[in-house]
């Protein structure tokens, strides 16, 4: 009878470590939401209930908004190409009506709108002519200068710029003419106003652009119409 006593009393004081080891064990539900927050905090994906890492669905409105953002930055950059800049660049080319090659250079301003507003300079060598003849022999050279004001829109297409513009400018003609070693000079100006198109590649990334220009000269006295056509290299400030 003792013995079977002491066993009895025995079991519930073995027993008692046990179920106090399994409650230290089993977290509880604010303990399992704590570690999940903190897993959250340290980058590592939650598990769920399995084992499993939890896995976040994206949605089509989310997959949309960087392509409103890549519309929205093409849209800056071609604003950017069209308007607000200073640009200066040297012409070289060549002209019809007795002109030939010439050179210059074009500056001005393309406000926010974008209408540009600038001036330009051309040069022209012009011809020279000899003839000789029993009495005599002559020479005669002639050139041009023309300098201009020059009012345009700018259009930008992607890394194009296309500028339709209008010249007004003052030609000047200067020629000599050398008879058996004399020489008389004469100079004469006539308004002129030449209708142009530009066109320039900007460079990404660079203040930088190539392109052409080509215009057509009207003399408003003394001369006829010329066409001319120039390459340019410049920048954009």
């Amino acid at each position: 009878m003792k013995l079977t006593r002491c066993v009895v009393l025995a079991i519930p004081l073995l027993l008692t470590p046990s179920l106090a080891f399994a409650e230290e064990r089993a977290p509880t539900k604010a303990e399992s939401t704590k570690t999940t927050n903190a897993q959250t905090a340290r980058g590592k994906a939650p598990r769920n209930e399995d084992g499993k890492i939890g896995t976040t669905r994206t949605t089509a409105a989310e997959t949309m908004i960087p392509r409103r953002d890549v519309a929205e930055n093409r849209a800056d950059e071609r604003r950017e190409v069209q308007g607000k800049r200073w640009t200066a660049a040297p012409l070289v080319g060549y002209a019809t009506n007795d002109m030939n090659v010439g050179v210059g250079a074009r500056a001005g301003y393309t406000f926010e709108t974008p209408i540009y507003v600038g001036g330009a300079f051309v040069y022209h060598f012009g011809e020279r002519n000899s003839a000789v003849t029993p009495a005599a022999l002559t020479e005669t050279n002639t050139r041009f200068y023309a300098p201009a004001a020059e009012v345009g829109y700018d259009i930008g297409v992607g890394s194009v710029l296309l500028r339709p513009h209008l010249g007004a400018a003052i030609l000047i003609e200067q020629s000599a003419t050398t008879v058996n070693g004399r020489t008389a000079s004469n100079t004469t100006t006539t308004p002129m106003l030449y209708p142009g198109l530009s066109a320039q590649y900007m460079f990404p990334q660079s203040p930088l652009f190539v392109g052409g220009d080509t215009r057509v000269y009207v003399p408003l006295e003394n001369m006829s119409p010329a066409f001319s056509v120039m390459a340019t290299v410049g920048a954009s400030l």
